[in-house]
């Protein structure tokens, strides 16, 4: 997927001076997730609705999401 980049960037020294050292070791910097999974994650709130009413399964809402995730993906590289 293009353009699947961080969701929320954080520059990684500046994560490791804010985090500092613990019992000598630099404490490990993570960059977040990818856009794509954050994407999903935004459309599946609105699929809660109808899960609760048991119109979709679970695999249903996943798969659903992932596929809008792409398609906003796809037309944010136009």
């Amino acid at each position: 997927m293009e353009d699947n980049t961080q969701a929320f960037p954080v520059n990684y020294e500046e994560q490791i001076y804010e985090q500092g050292l613990k019992n000598g070791r630099i404490l490990r910097a993570v960059k977040g997730m990818k856009l794509r999974d954050y994407f999903a994650g935004q459309v599946i709130t609105q699929y809660i609705k109808h899960f609760e009413n048991g119109d979709y399964s679970c695999k249903d809402i996943a798969e659903s999401s992932y596929h809008i995730a792409d398609a906003m993906l796809k037309e944010r590289n136009k």
